[in-house]
């Protein structure tokens, strides 16, 4: 006798990870047929283990009839469903490491900001030095120092806070005029 059966359960079974099939005989002739869709070994959904079968009932004229076309109904919504699952599991996981990537990417911008930051006022502190030994060499009239002073302070420009900046600007500008002013012996 040749059944049609295994190769009408493979389609159904492909979209799945596996069917469970257990047949129980009646004592009144009857029959019952728990069917259990398993999910692919990739989805981690702890629920989907836990499914309850779908039972078939009935004698075995009507399960020979009715058999492949609930197993189809069941297997074709538990594949959707299951391929569903499996896609939002897929999507979360983008998204997580899309969270992560941001996380950290927003870690390492505040880590460039802090050491930026740092550097700006490292450099403020040095410009403050540098205009006070500037206005000290203005006013002994140290043209050497000055000048080198001048151009220590051009270096940090760009790489000062706003305030400091200016002031090293006004510094600058106030040397140059110094410096350019006729001495008394000229």
């Amino acid at each position: 006798m040749t059944t049609n059966f295994f190769s009408t359960m493979m389609p159904l079974i492909k979209n799945l990870g596996s069917i469970s099939v257990n047949i129980s005989a009646h004592e009144d002739g009857k029959m019952s047929i728990s069917i259990l869709p398993k999910p692919k070994a990739g989805i981690k959904d702890e629920a989907l283990q836990n499914l309850s079968p779908v039972i078939l009932s009935g004698s075995v004229t009507d399960l020979d009839d009715q058999f492949f076309a609930q197993v189809t109904k069941v297997t074709e919504k538990t594949a959707d469903f299951f391929s569903s699952v499996e896609a939002f599991e897929q999507h979360m996981e983008e998204v997580k490491k899309s969270t992560e990537m941001e996380k950290e990417k927003k870690k390492k911008e505040e880590e460039e900001g802090k050491k930026k930051k740092k550097k700006m006022e490292e450099n403020d502190k040095k410009a403050g030095e540098k205009i006070e030994l500037l206005n000290i060499a203005i006013a002994k009239r140290d043209f050497g120092t000055s000048s080198k002073v001048m151009g220590d302070l051009e270096k940090l420009n760009g790489h000062l806070s706003d305030k400091v900046q200016k002031q090293s600007d006004e510094a600058i500008e106030k040397a140059k005029q110094v410096v350019s002013t006729p001495g008394l012996f000229s």
